[in-house]
């Protein structure tokens, strides 16, 4: 019989997928992800790991929706603070139903982030609007 963990690893971690590609950040959440501040900070640690690992100040970040449930209020302002704002250049938003589309909409208009935005419906088009930003 094997002991059951007495901290269990966040749902972020393994959910979650944060990597480098081609000089891009991707951030894809899994299907039905509901993004709460744990969720958002436990991303955002591992973005700045990748960053610092890299060498770089700032990132071109991919996001990619599976199906988003929610995106919680305080999630939202965190991801327009300035400690989080100062890593990005541009990122790219891909949302595969109306519901993520909302989601981002919401962000979008209500939060206005300092660095250029826009929601996309396919992770190519997304890909190449970002190339249009220098690496940092």
């Amino acid at each position: 019989m094997s002991a059951e963990p007495t901290h269990p690893t966040p749902p972020e971690s393994s959910a979650t997928r944060v990597w480098e590609d081609e000089g891009i950040l991707c951030i894809e959440y899994p299907a039905g992800a509901r993004v709460d501040m744990e969720v958002a900070r436990g991303t955002f640690r591992r973005r700045k790991a990748l960053l610092a690992a890299a060498g770089r100040k700032r990132h071109r970040i991919l996001i990619i929706g599976s199906r988003i449930m929610a995106f919680d209020y305080a999630s939202y302002r965190f991801s327009a603070s300035k400690e989080v704002t100062d890593t990005v250049t541009a990122a790219a938003l891909v949302c595969n139903s109306a519901l993520e589309r909302h989601i981002s909409s919401i962000f979008v208009n209500m939060f206005r982030p300092s660095y250029p935005v826009r929601i996309f419906e396919s992770t190519d088009a997304a890909r190449r609007w970002l190339a249009t930003f220098p690496d940092e």
